[in-house]
């Protein structure tokens, strides 16, 4: 049961940042955006979050990544 309680904080902690700073709006204009890992199976031991951005060929090419969105 510990580990469960310890999953639920840590979901929570992790959650926080990205809701916080917009971080899913921000990477989806780049492209998919798809969490993994811990984080989605409800297993987190540690403070990580698995995020992978499905982009086109290229598409990063000319763009500006900045913290101003």
């Amino acid at each position: 049961m510990e580990i469960f309680e310890s999953n639920e904080e840590l979901q929570k902690e992790a959650t926080a940042p990205l809701k916080e700073n917009n971080i899913v709006a921000i990477l989806e204009n780049f492209g998919e955006v798809i969490f993994g890992g811990s984080y989605v199976y409800g297993t987190m031991v540690d403070r990580d979050i698995d995020i992978a951005v499905v982009v086109e060929k290229n598409i990063i090419r000319g763009k500006k990544l900045s913290t101003s969105y």
